[in-house]
């Protein structure tokens, strides 16, 4: 059976930018300017990391001495685990990224970002 796929089209208009909001990614949060006024957004992403880096821990002791080094089950939980991670931090900085269009959206503003390093290349 082929794959069906739902298509959608949205009108889109245009504008000349207002302002501008610009935004500086940290580990553990994201400061944004708008309008003047500095907004710092918490997101204590390396809290998440490290609370899923000693539940990993947890698991490896306990299935080490149960089971031998790089069984099974704790390869499971490891994957389960590092799902949920990736899922985490995904949904946080996915809410931040919209509340930040949002405003730009309202305030016909631009949104500016620092240069990332490590980000990826766009294709040519």
């Amino acid at each position: 059976m082929p794959s069906e796929r739902l298509l959608r089209s949205k009108e889109v208009s245009e504008y000349r930018p207002r302002g501008y909001i610009t935004v500086d990614v940290n580990e553990n949060s994201e400061a944004v300017l708008i309008d003047g006024v500095v907004y710092l957004l918490e997101t204590d992403l390396s809290e998440v990391t490290l609370g899923y880096y000693y539940r990993r821990k947890r698991v490896q002791e306990k299935y080490d001495e149960v089971y031998d080094p790089c069984s099974r089950p704790a390869r499971r939980i490891f994957k389960r685990l590092s799902n949920n991670e990736r899922v985490l931090k995904r949904e946080i900085r996915w809410k931040l990224a919209a509340l930040i269009v949002r405003e730009a959206a309202k305030r016909q503003a631009v949104i500016v970002l620092e240069r990332l390093q490590g980000a990826r290349q766009p294709h040519d």
